[in-house]
């Protein structure tokens, strides 16, 4: 069976030891790979997946011209090799976030990441909804972190509640909330959000061990499998371990090859 791995992680080989070394202390969580995007495409390898998708984070206002270009570089001097996609990212209170926006669209970018743990911001304050209207405007996907966060253990910054009032607002704008819709909110989840939003798409990224098998499978037949798509967060989570938690779900063997692959090919355009 084919594989997309729509959620992992990679940094420049320079900074990527010291990067990790910070963000592992900041979580407590030990990575599983190198933080470099060889690592990633090794690790998808392994998981017999053909592409992943590298999500990025502006942690800072103006940190966008040099993530989002650096995605642009990657994406056009690796296309050929078909086995990463890059994200770029806007931060909320960055200048012109909503120029922002029209730049990655304008760079050929298929995404943006946002974080509101990262970027100090929920996800229903004001400053992001510009860029919520461009990238609905212009078809842009945005991923969001979803849930509890280490940054920020006693306040989530995107709850399902918070989620829910962006989709109401946004209707056309296609919204991916990582880790099955919000991690340690599953409950939350299934309640408020499955099955009710037609431009939601929940990711599966570091679910295995999290959620239960038996909540995966009615948050996932409540909200439709169109509509889930496989992720690992690696390096904090192998794609080897979240795809066998995914295969050994009570699901449709055509229910899995979408969430393993086919929504992230239509989602970006592509096939592998």
């Amino acid at each position: 069976m084919k594989l997309i791995d729509f959620h992992t992680h990679a940094f420049p080989a320079a900074i990527a030891a010291r990067t990790l070394e910070t963000l592992s202390r900041v979580s407590g969580i030990v990575p599983t790979g190198d933080g470099t995007r060889v690592g990633v495409i090794e690790e998808a390898e392994a998981a017999g997946a053909t592409l992943a998708v590298v999500l990025n984070v502006a942690t800072k206002p103006g940190q966008e011209p040099t993530i989002n270009d650096t995605a642009q570089t990657l994406d056009a001097v690796l296309s050929g090799e078909g086995n990463t996609v890059y994200f770029g990212s806007v931060h909320p209170k960055t200048p012109d976030a909503e120029g922002e926006v029209r730049r990655a669209h304008a760079r050929g970018l298929k995404g943006i990441k946002i974080h509101p743990d990262y970027q100090h911001t929920e996800l229903i304050h004001p400053s992001y909804e510009p860029i919520f209207h461009e990238a609905q405007r212009l078809g842009l996907v945005v991923v969001t972190h979803a849930g509890w966060d280490p940054l920020s253990p006693e306040h989530v910054h995107a709850t399902p509640e918070m989620a829910a009032a962006v989709l109401k607002n946004f209707p056309r704008l296609k919204l991916v909330l990582a880790h099955f819709g919000g991690m340690h909110r599953y409950d939350e989840v299934e309640q408020t959000l499955a099955g009710k939003y037609d431009n939601l798409y929940l990711d599966t990224a570091y679910s295995a061990g999290l959620i239960s098998p038996e909540q995966a499978e009615r948050i996932t037949k409540r909200h439709g499998a169109h509509r889930v798509l496989f992720g690992s967060d690696f390096p904090w989570h192998t794609t080897r371990l979240e795809r066998d938690f995914v295969l050994s779900l009570d699901l449709k063997e055509e229910e899995k090859e979408r969430i393993l692959y086919r929504n992230a090919e239509e989602l970006l355009g592509t096939t592998v």
